[in-house]
């Protein structure tokens, strides 16, 4: 609740500073109280039966509405008004600066439509976001972010994002070296440095031999059906091509030496 402070026999008022936000609706709750004490009551709003308020950058020149409404209503001194600022006036006027001020005037109107209450008060429009919760259907261009403020909605779109799996995109937890040795875990990614740890604590003292130099085993031939110069043999082919050859000289010198000596 904000006091609406009234000094009898000026319009103007004192608000002690009111801020309004372009892109959501803005409430306010408004104390009319007057400046002085002495003056006892507070002020008498019987005679209203309906209120305007408007905005404009300019008290001094014709009137320009920024924004106004007619959504008020009072109960004795207490004011609540609804307004949403976010006009392409307000737009144009504040240009992507991050605030400005603006001039409110509210009128009361009685029965015949006449004006019997008004009071003029300045505000400051501002052109900053604001929570998910508070915007309207379509969010204005142009308004400046704090830090604090892009990082919670980047937290809420980063909540909205489903998580991911083998049939949709979405966002990963990474594992870490404990879900690795666990081996349990079916939804968190593995990052390299951390597979890593747990390949070496898993190969820990197994020596791999040094296979530098070693023939390819399909190169190799056990036997010489097939003569090339593609293929090594291995031993025992070489061994049983030499036995079978040696067999073969020692049958023929017995056949020419007329058998055994």
């Amino acid at each position: 609740m904000i006091d609406f402070i009234i000094k009898p026999g000026d319009c103007r008022v004192n608000t002690n500073q009111l801020y309004l936000t372009r892109g959501i609706i803005n409430t306010l709750s408004l104390n009319a109280i007057y400046e002085d004490e002495e003056t006892g009551n507070v002020p008498d709003f019987s005679a209203v039966v309906s209120w305007e308020l408007a905005f404009t950058k300019d008290l001094r020149s014709p009137p320009s509405f920024l924004a106004s409404t007619s959504n008020i209503t009072n109960n004795e001194n207490l004011i609540d008004i609804s307004i949403d600022i976010n006009t392409e006036e307000t737009k144009e006027y504040l240009n992507r600066r991050t605030n400005a001020v603006a001039y409110g005037t509210l009128k009361g109107f009685d029965i015949n439509s006449e004006v019997c209450q008004i009071f003029v008060f300045d505000v400051v429009f501002l052109n900053v976001g604001y929570t998910t919760e508070e915007v309207t259907s379509i969010i204005p261009e142009g308004l400046t972010y704090t830090r604090a403020e892009v990082n919670a909605m980047l937290a809420d779109i980063g909540a909205a994002v489903p998580h991911a799996s083998e049939l949709q995109y979405g966002t990963v937890q990474l594992a870490s070296i404990s879900d690795l040795a666990a081996g349990t875990d079916s939804e968190k990614a593995v990052v390299s440095s951390a597979l890593k740890v747990e390949l070496d604590r898993r190969i820990g003292d197994i020596v791999i031999p040094d296979i530098s130099g070693k023939e390819d085993v399909s190169n190799k031939v056990t036997n010489f059906s097939i003569v090339d110069d593609d293929k090594f043999p291995t031993i025992k082919a070489v061994s049983d091509f030499i036995t079978g050859i040696t067999g073969d000289i020692e049958a023929v010198l017995d056949e020419l030496i007329g058998g055994d000596a």
